[in-house]
């Protein structure tokens, strides 16, 4: 039987008094390597492969988006506005600079966060941002529709993760 590691919930306080929910796997010498999650998910979305992560020698960091797991919400959010928050948690752990890998909806975020302090980025799945106007598969549009339409049974989903 596979167990996924045990993850801890760690948090810190942003400038604006709201909350980064986030987990680390390994040992905070090694090379740090930042994980941002996909669409709807979580901090805990890298757990199940992190075991392999830190064998390779990466410190991994995995943080909540604002408003996905325990992270507050950041009304009028924007993608821009997120490498703010990574800085925050950099300066936090006292990382200089980090690798950064964005999966599916984390694929924007991790390109918006290309900067100074990210020594190499990847995008896994990438997924465009819906003001992109990309044409989206028909499962896809339903959970957009769902989301506009009924977004308590999806906050519900995430807030479960």
């Amino acid at each position: 039987m596979h167990i996924l590691p045990r993850t801890r919930r760690l948090t810190l306080t942003l400038p604006d008094a709201r909350t980064l929910s986030f987990a680390t796997y390994g040992t905070p010498s090694d090379p740090p390597l930042v994980f941002l999650h996909g669409f709807p998910s979580s901090r805990l979305e890298i757990a199940a492969i992190s075991p392999r992560l830190v064998s390779l020698g990466l410190y991994v960091i995995a943080p909540d988006r604002p408003g996905f797991g325990a992270s507050s919400p950041l009304r009028g959010r924007t993608i821009a506005k997120y490498p703010d928050d990574i800085a925050v948690l950099l300066d936090h752990l006292g990382i200089a600079r980090t690798a950064l890998l964005g999966g599916s909806g984390g694929g924007p975020y991790a390109l918006a966060c290309a900067g100074e302090r990210v020594a190499a980025l990847g995008v896994l799945a990438g997924a465009a941002p819906w003001t992109a106007g990309v044409k989206m598969h028909l499962a896809d549009r339903w959970f957009r529709w769902c989301i506009r339409t009924v977004p308590g049974l999806v906050a519900a989903r995430v807030d479960a993760a």
